[in-house]
């Protein structure tokens, strides 16, 4: 017998697992424990708080989504904030 054609192989692939993958059990996710909510990640930080973060960035790092390396920070960081 002569082995199934790779494109035979495919969809039979792509339907076991559309079928298997897709299925959503919603009463699992309604087992699933509620994280508690830290609104405190809501309020502004104090310049205090800026001062210690950027007091504790790393040199010679890539920088962050800003592009703005962390020793731009260190060096300059008060005239930033101004």
């Amino acid at each position: 017998m002569a082995a199934p054609s790779e494109k035979k192989k495919l969809s039979d692939w792509i339907r076991s697992y559309s079928t298997s993958l897709a299925t959503i059990d919603h009463e699992v996710l309604d087992n699933i424990p509620q994280r508690i909510i830290k609104t405190s990640l809501d309020e502004i930080p104090t310049m205090d708080v800026m001062a210690r973060a950027i007091a504790g960035l790393k040199d010679d790092k890539a920088p962050g989504g800003d592009g703005i390396p962390a020793e731009v920070w260190k060096h300059r960081g008060d005239n930033l904030f101004s």
